[in-house]
C-alpha cells in the first residue's frame, strides 16, 4: 500500500473529523432537520444495518449529479464489496462514515478502518451545488479533491462547511431514524467507534434498464466495467469503453448473458 493511500484514508476520516470539530465547538451542533428529499430516477442504495442498531437505510443516488461516483458505489454494492463493512467513524451531530472495503470489514481493527479503499482507481471530483443538509451522502476523500474511492459518509445534520468541497452522491429517503441510531464514536478519538455497527448487506434497486424500466440495447451507450471480469460482449451491444453522444446519463446493467459473458453484469451509461 502506498503512503498516498494511507494519507488518503487518514484524511478521509480525520479530515472530516477536523471539520466536525469546527462545527461542534464553534457555534454549537448544527441541528437543522432533514429537508424533504424527492426520490429521483435513482438508482437507490439499500443498506441493511447490523449491530447494536438494526434496520434499513435507503439512499437515492444522484447519477445526474455525480455519475462516476454513483457508478463506483453501484459497482461495489453489486459485487458485494460493501457487505459487512463497519461504520467505523461516527461523530455525534455530524456524520457516520463507512465504505472502507479494504480495512473496514467486521472483525478488523476499527482503528485501521478509514485508511483503505477498493482496488479501483481514485475518482475525479464531481462537486455540485447540492448542499450538505441532514441525510445527505458524500464521498470521503483526502486533501486531494480527486481522491475519493469507496468510502462515503451520511450527515446527521446540516454541514454547510462541506458544500462544494465534497462530492454529493445522494440523500437518505428512508431510514433516517436508523442513521441517527448508529452507535456513536469517541469524540476525543475523532469519532472512532468501539464494536461499531455495520452494513450487513448492501444492494441496489431501481436501476435503469432492469425490470423493463428502460430498453437494454439502444444505441448511444458508454459501457464500463468496475471490479468485474469482462467476457465477450453480446452481439449488438456497444463495446466496453465505446462512447456515443446522445441523451443525458442513465445507468443500468446488462443482464447475465450466454457463453463467456454468462454470470457477469456490465455497467453502462447513456452518455
Amino acid at each position: 500500500m502506498s503512503d498516498g493511500r494511507i494519507i488518503a484514508g487518514g484524511l478521509a476520516g480525520a479530515g472530516i473529523a477536523a471539520v466536525a470539530a469546527f462545527l461542534l465547538f464553534s457555534n454549537g451542533v448544527q441541528t437543522r432537520a432533514q429537508a424533504e428529499v424527492d426520490d429521483t430516477a435513482g438508482p437507490n442504495l439499500v443498506i441493511e444495518v447490523g449491530g447494536s442498531t438494526t434496520g434499513r437505510i435507503v439512499i437515492d443516488l444522484r447519477a445526474d449529479v455525480a455519475p462516476n461516483h454513483v457508478a463506483r458505489i453501484v459497482a461495489l454494492a453489486e459485487a458485494g464489496a460493501y457487505d459487512n463493512v463497519m461504520f467505523h467513524r461516527v461523530i455525534d451531530g455530524f456524520m457516520a462514515q463507512s465504505g472502507d472495503v479494504e480495512f473496514g470489514r467486521v472483525g478488523s481493527d476499527p482503528a485501521l478502518a478509514g485508511r483503505g479503499g477498493s482496488d479501483l482507481p481514485d475518482l475525479a471530483a464531481e462537486f455540485s451545488g447540492l448542499p450538505f443538509d441532514a441525510g445527505v451522502v458524500g464521498m470521503a476523500r483526502s486533501a486531494s479533491p480527486d481522491s475519493a474511492n469507496s468510502q462515503f459518509f451520511i450527515t446527521f445534520a446540516a454541514a454547510p462547511h462541506l458544500d462544494g468541497d465534497y462530492t454529493v452522491v445522494g440523500a437518505v429517503i428512508a431510514g433516517m431514524e436508523v442513521v441517527n441510531g448508529l452507535k456513536k464514536g469517541d469524540q476525543n478519538e475523532n469519532g472512532l467507534v468501539t464494536e461499531p455497527d455495520f452494513m450487513a448487506r448492501v444492494t441496489v434497486e431501481n436501476l435503469a434498464g432492469e425490470g423493463g424500466a428502460a430498453p437494454l440495447d439502444p444505441p448511444g451507450y458508454l459501457t464500463r466495467n468496475e471490479g468485474r471480469k469482462i467476457g465477450a460482449r453480446p452481439q449488438g451491444r456497444p463495446a466496453i469503453g465505446e462512447e456515443i453522444h446522445g441523451t443525458p446519463p442513465t445507468w443500468g446493467f446488462w443482464p447475465d448473458g450466454a457463453g463467456s459473458d454468462a454470470g457477469h453484469r456490465h455497467l453502462w451509461r447513456r452518455h
